[in-house]
């Protein structure tokens, strides 16, 4: 799903590869809901698994190094700045979705 996101998404030399931020910004999501929401232990595990496997994790890494070899520094760190203070957000709309549920 991410490669195909990234593929449809971003130039081999696009300033931030929007399809992977896109992936992860939804899981952070789904995360924050799945914990909101008090599943039992185990289900909660299971849950939280599937959605986690759903990430893309290496390739927000990879494609951040990429960026750093192809001397776009500024581009790199607002992948990295964008990802987290974005993450962090849907976590926190999540939470908040899964305490009216």
């Amino acid at each position: 799903m991410a490669w195909v996101c990234t593929t449809s998404t971003s130039t081999p030399y696009a300033e931030c590869p929007n399809g992977t931020l896109v992936v992860n910004i939804s899981v952070a999501t789904i995360l924050g809901l799945l914990t909101a929401v008090a599943l039992p232990t185990s289900t909660a595990l299971i849950a939280g698994t599937g959605s986690s496997a759903y990430t893309t994790f290496s390739t927000w890494m990879l494609e951040t190094h990429r960026l750093s070899e192809q001397r776009q520094h500024r581009h790199a760190i607002t992948n990295v700045a964008a990802s987290i203070a974005l993450g962090l957000a849907a976590a926190a709309t999540g939470l908040a979705l899964g305490a009216h549920l």
